[in-house]
């Protein structure tokens, strides 16, 4: 079974001698249903994920091959996804059009769907060798139910304000109107940046805010975390005041220093900690993944970790970057030493299922499956964030340079500065698109967009933020001392909205804090 356990989405493939071999472990697949109908006539999206392994039985096997295997050698996860497609959009759209677009939205709601689904992959599965397991994930989404909340934001932008803001909300609701015509009029993938430039420059800064609340109130509300110690820490950033519980995790390798979403839709959170790193589904802590680097000793710990097709990388000051395959946690597939002596790697993130972007002091450097390393663009300023975007590659320097590479040929396309000297920053989610949070070394957060010259601001007394993160609705920065975690509505920068003393709350300070 080597050949097969290194094809990462492959589920069984047909080898010498006819025979048939199957994975030992199963595979996650998606399926993505778009422009179906509700009972009140909106646009519903849905995107199912479930668990599928092949059948160890003679039988199985044979159906699987007559199935799949018919004029090709090895069957994906994706073609697995397209077998069930049409039976499952059946069932969907059935279940879809017999309740209203707010209905579906809601979380509680979901439930009759899944089953409908399972229920209509049940014959399809039975037939194919295969067989579905949990756990089965669904998101629901409707653009024109977002679309209508858009049009009507003046009375939720009542509700959030003060009854003596009537004035503020008159004015914002008008604006949001005038950018819902500026986009309807607009050609087809223009950005919300290039809308937002058309504005008159006067309107642009209550424009954006007003997006940025209607933007929070369409999407879901994820959840703040952070790294403390041994611990991880639960915020229930919403409620006056927040709420922390402390979640132990196992503490074989040793101190937390980092913490990063999945990134794959699941509620798994990568973590990174002293000698390793740990795959942790936040329901089950003592269940946590763990992938260990027995060779090191360093009292530095992994401070990125992430998740590239079927392989956990992570970067480490001074042991440079390790995978593992996703299987084999007991010992690194192979390391990368660092390039720099003075910089070790960090900010690692997936350029693709094959490939890693990360950064050592002023270069960013790309990692494939194979171990090989290429170096993709250097300059002067030390890089403290990559971010990857559909068309394009962001790096944020600490000067406050902002380098963008075309994603496809990772050849510089622009440099902008925006602001002076920054230690942190993160995307910022806003109407399908992301802006970017720089946290000044002796300022405030700036906010800025790729497309469009608008600059705006998040105060507080803090300086020198060491982490921040943001939902659509909350942005969390990590105080220079890691003593305090401060809080800002996402469209009010005026003050923080909370501080959390989570050194206080842990005994420990903070090493990282993320939403997922």
């Amino acid at each position: 079974m080597a050949a097969l356990g290194s094809a990462a989405r492959e589920l069984a493939r047909r080898v010498s001698g006819g025979r048939v071999e199957l994975r030992p472990d199963p595979l996650r697949c998606r399926l993505r249903f778009r422009g179906l109908t509700s009972s009140d006539e909106h646009s519903i999206d849905l995107t199912f994920s479930f668990t599928v392994a092949a059948l160890d039985q003679p039988a199985e096997r044979q159906m699987l091959a007559e199935t799949f295997l018919s004029d090709r050698d090895a069957v994906t996860a994706e073609d697995v996804a397209a077998h069930f497609s049409a039976a499952l959009r059946e069932a969907a759209a059935r279940m879809v059009e017999s309740q209203n677009a707010e209905h579906w939205l809601g979380d509680s709601d979901r439930a009759p769907i899944i089953e409908a689904l399972r229920a209509a992959a049940g014959p399809v599965a039975f037939a194919s060798g295969v067989e579905l397991f949990p756990p089965f994930e669904l998101s629901v989404e409707s653009p024109t139910v977002q679309r209508e909340k858009l049009e009507t934001m003046q009375r939720k932008l009542t509700e959030r304000r003060a009854a003596g803001q009537a004035e503020h909300v008159q004015r914002a609701a008008e604006l949001l109107r005038q950018f819902q015509s500026l986009r309807d009029a607009a050609p087809p993938g223009l950005s919300p940046g290039k809308i937002l430039e058309q504005v008159s420059p006067a309107d642009r800064g209550n424009m954006l805010e007003t997006l940025l609340l209607a933007s929070s109130s369409s999407q879901g509300e994820q959840t703040l975390w952070a790294v403390a110690g041994p611990n991880l820490v639960r915020i229930d950033a919403r409620t006056a005041p927040p709420r922390c519980e402390l979640i132990p995790l196992p503490g074989d390798l040793g101190p937390l220093r980092s913490v990063q979403p999945a990134g794959d839709g699941s509620e798994q959170l990568l973590i990174g900690a002293q000698s390793g790193v740990m795959t942790v589904d936040p329901q089950k802590p003592g269940e946590a993944t763990r992938y260990v680097d027995r060779d090191i000793t360093s009292p530095l710990g992994f401070n990125s970790v992430v998740r590239a097709g079927e392989m956990i990388w992570a970067t480490h000051g001074e042991a440079g970057v390790v995978a593992w395959n996703a299987g084999d946690g007991d010992k690194p597939a192979f390391k990368i030493p660092p390039q720099n002596s003075a910089e070790g790697p960090r900010n690692a993130i997936a350029l693709d299922d094959a490939r890693i972007l990360y950064s050592a002091g002023g270069a960013v450097f790309s990692a494939d499956a194979g171990g090989t390393c290429t170096g993709v663009f250097a300059s002067t300023g030390t890089v403290i964030y990559i971010a990857v975007e559909p068309d394009q590659v962001q790096i944020v320097r600490a000067d406050g340079t902002i380098d963008s590479l075309d994603r496809l040929t990772l050849q510089r396309v622009t440099s902008a500065r925006h602001c002076g000297e920054i230690t942190a920053a993160a995307p910022l989610p806003w109407l399908g698109t992301t802006r970017l949070l720089l946290a000044t070394a002796d300022g405030p957060v700036c906010c800025v967009g790729s497309d469009d010259p608008l600059v705006t601001q998040y105060a507080s007394p803090h300086r020198g933020l060491r982490a921040v993160a943001a939902a659509a609705d909350l942005i969390a920065g990590l105080s220079a001392d890691r003593q305090r975690i401060v809080l800002w509505k996402s469209w009010d920068g005026r003050q923080p909205a909370a501080e959390i003393h989570i050194g206080s709350i842990a005994r420990h300070r903070a090493a990282d804090v993320c939403f997922a």
